[in-house]
């Protein structure tokens, strides 16, 4: 691989860190960042309120490449990120998150990756380590291509400690601080429509999910998931079978938390015919006895 820190006018890289009360997992976070075999770089940790110790062990830091901005009240992780985004002088942004942890050659690959493939945005595959299940997963399972924006919406592929892109892409973009849950997706639906983005195989980031991440707490996922099928809905009502999974997710996730909106089964099941999807809106929506109703219904639908 070429050494980008030969590069005559080196590219300096942001790098925005959100924190939130992650005493014992900050520093780890920090380290990965600073221990970057690209060095041009500035990491911009935004506190958003943290009443532990975080606040000293970013002051612990004598490197003049950390920058530290505490926000006045909780605002969240978007608006911390926007935060950083704006503040960032660096020509590419990359996200780091206060429990995760960076391989070493993390920046230096994924900049050379946007370099040689001449594209705007980059992200790798990922260790997913779920703290609760106590299990490792490697995600996504993807080639190295530049990902075409179905195969990008299709699930949540793209998570932000995984990314790196020119820092015009998300300071024109910035994060939807009223998504609870899912902002990572949210921000791709719209960074797919616009710039290319390429994924490498590579495992170069660990991300920690803990007992109290977001990606655990399921009564946020249904405002999430109900935003970006209201904010989106023109965009996925060209992509059906994202659309019906979206509101697959959004109808058991609602089952998760006991409660039962049949309408989604219907308007999955309108929205892209399968025989699982079928029988589900039998059970969930329509009275056994109206099942000459809805096969009527479904033919009409594939016919039109």
């Amino acid at each position: 691989m070429k050494d980008i820190n030969d590069i005559t006018e080196q590219l300096k890289v942001s790098v925005i860190l959100p924190n939130y009360n992650r005493e014992e997992t900050l520093g780890r976070a920090i380290d990965s960042v600073l221990q970057q075999t690209y060095n041009h770089i500035e990491l911009i940790i935004v506190d958003d309120g943290s009443t532990d110790s975080s606040i000293s062990i970013i002051k612990s830091y004598s490197d003049e490449r950390v920058l530290l901005v505490c926000l006045n009240e909780r605002s969240g992780a978007c608006k911390a990120r926007n935060v950083g985004v704006e503040l960032a002088t660096g020509s590419y942004i990359a996200f780091q998150d206060s429990d995760d942890e960076w391989n070493p050659d993390f920046i230096e690959h994924l900049l050379g990756t946007c370099m040689r493939q001449e594209v705007d945005i980059a992200f790798c595959r990922f260790r997913r380590h779920s703290i609760r299940r106590n299990e490792v997963k490697l995600l996504p399972d993807l080639t190295s291509k530049i990902i075409d924006y179905h195969d990008l919406i299709y699930g949540s592929v793209v998570s932000t400690q995984t990314m790196l892109g020119r820092a015009s892409c998300f300071k024109d973009n910035p994060f939807d601080t009223n998504m609870p849950r899912l902002q990572d997706y949210e921000l791709i639906i719209r960074l797919g429509q616009k710039f290319k983005v390429y994924h490498t195989k590579e495992v170069l980031v660990d991300i920690y999910v803990q007992n109290d991440s977001l990606s655990e707490d399921v009564r946020k996922l249904i405002p999430a998931v109900e935003h970006i099928l209201t904010v989106h809905n023109k965009i996925l009502s060209q992509y059906s079978d994202v659309k019906a999974r979206l509101l697959d997710l959004l109808a058991s996730t609602y089952l998760r938390v006991d409660q039962v909106d049949g309408n989604l089964y219907k308007e999955a099941l309108l929205v892209k015919f399968s025989f699982r999807r079928l029988i589900k809106c039998i059970i969930f929506y329509y009275n056994p006895l109206n099942v000459k109703y809805i096969v009527s219904s479904i033919i009409l639908k594939l016919t039109k």
